[in-house]
C-alpha cells in the first residue's frame, strides 16, 4: 500500500502542481484548501505525512500544526512565503519537522517527503529495538545514554528508569504506585514523594523549551510520556 500524503494548501495551482508531482513518485495525495477540510481529511485517511501551508483562509497554520502534533507521530512539512527566521523556528518549536520555502522546485519538495518518511519508517523500526527516538530526544536502552536537542543529557539511574519505562509506552498512563516501585523497590504507602521529587529533577533535565513537554500529569493517576506539545 503506498504511503498517504495530506496536502493542505489554499493556492489550488501549487497544490494541484504538488498533488500530480507526488502521484507520480508513487504516493497517495489528499488534498484540503483550508483547515477544517483538513481536519475532516485528517481523520479520515490518518495520513503518513503532512504538508501544511503557514497561511490558511480560515486558520492559522501553526495553529494546525499544533493540534495535529497532538494527534499524529507522522511527520509535518510546513510550507510557507514567510522568510522571517523566527517564523519558521516557531513552527518547529510547534511539532513541525522541516520546512519549504515558497518557491521552491517540485523535486526538492519530493526530497524533503522521502526523507521525513524514511525518518518516520526507522523511528517505527527502532521502536521495536533499543533505540527510542521522538522529537528532540533519542532514548538508548542499550548503553543507558539520552540526547536531547544534539545534547547529552546526564540522568541518575532513577530518572532514567522512569523515563525508559514510560518512553518504551507513549501515551500510557503509569500510576503513581507502579512508577514509584519502579525506582525504591517497594510500595510507597501512600507517600510518593520520592517519585515526585525524582520526577521534577528528570523534567528540568529534559524539557528544555517552556511549551514543549515530554511527560504530562495525568491528575489523579500518575503521568504519561508523549512527545507532542
Amino acid at each position: 500500500m503506498s504511503e498517504k500524503i495530506l496536502i493542505v494548501e489554499d493556492d489550488l495551482d501549487i497544490a494541484k502542481l504538488m498533488r500530480i508531482f507526488l502521484k507520480k513518485e508513487g504516493y497517495s495525495v489528499y488534498h484540503a484548501p483550508d483547515g477544517q477540510t483538513a481536519i475532516g481529511l485528517f481523520r479520515e485517511v490518518n495520513p503518513d505525512l503532512i504538508i501544511l501551508d503557514i497561511m490558511l483562509p480560515d486558520s492559522n497554520g501553526k495553529v494546525l500544526c499544533e493540534n495535529f502534533r497532538r494527534l499524529t507521530l507522522s511527520p509535518i512539512l510546513f510550507v510557507t512565503a514567510l522568510h522571517d527566521e523566527e517564523d519558521r523556528i516557531e513552527g518547529l518549536d510547534l511539532g513541525a519537522d522541516d520546512y519549504l520555502s515558497k518557491p521552491f522546485s517540485m523535486k526538492e519538495l519530493a526530497a524533503r517527503v522521502r526523507a521525513q518518511l524514511r525518518r518516520a519508517n526507522f523511528y517505527a523500526h527502532d521502536q521495536q529495538h533499543t533505540v527510542l527516538r521522538f522529537k528532540g530526544m533519542i532514548v538508548n536502552l542499550e548503553n543507558l545514554t539520552v540526547i536531547v536537542k544534539g545534547a547529552s543529557v546526564s540522568l541518575t539511574e532513577s530518572e532514567f528508569t522512569l523515563l525508559s519505562s514510560m518512553a518504551k509506552e507513549p501515551g500510557k498512563i503509569f500510576h503513581y504506585e507502579k512508577l514509584y516501585q519502579e525506582i525504591t523497590g517497594q510500595a510507597s504507602h501512600g507517600d510518593y514523594g520520592a517519585l515526585l521529587t525524582t520526577m521534577s529533577r528528570l523534567r528540568k533535565k529534559i524539557e528544555l523549551h517552556p511549551n514543549f513537554k515530554y511527560i504530562h500529569t495525568v491528575r489523579g493517576n500518575g503521568y504519561k510520556f508523549s512527545e507532542f506539545v
